[in-house]
């Protein structure tokens, strides 16, 4: 340790701790995501969701491929990018 220009610092932060653990399916869904996922968003965002879709007649990962659920994506990009402050 030098004996001379040397300060100790110190810090602070904090921190939280979360515990995750995997249990069984314990409501609706298709197994992937549960039914309460979407609708949590209506019910728990307030007025900052401004609009949301319900679709069906297909599962969570072949909706990348359904074409009603792509023209919604698209939409809903666009709706946001023309939302976005750019200044």
């Amino acid at each position: 340790m030098p004996t001379t220009g040397y300060m100790a610092t110190t810090s602070s932060y904090e921190t939280s701790f979360w515990k995750i653990i995997c249990v069984f399916q314990d409501g609706r869904g298709d197994g992937t995501v549960p039914a309460s996922s979407g609708s949590n968003p209506r019910l728990a965002g307030g007025k900052n969701v401004r609009q949301q879709f319900r679709l069906s007649g297909f599962s969570h990962e072949p909706s990348y491929k359904d074409v009603t659920a792509q023209r919604v994506t698209h939409y809903a990009i666009t709706k946001i990018s023309t939302l976005a402050d750019l200044s």
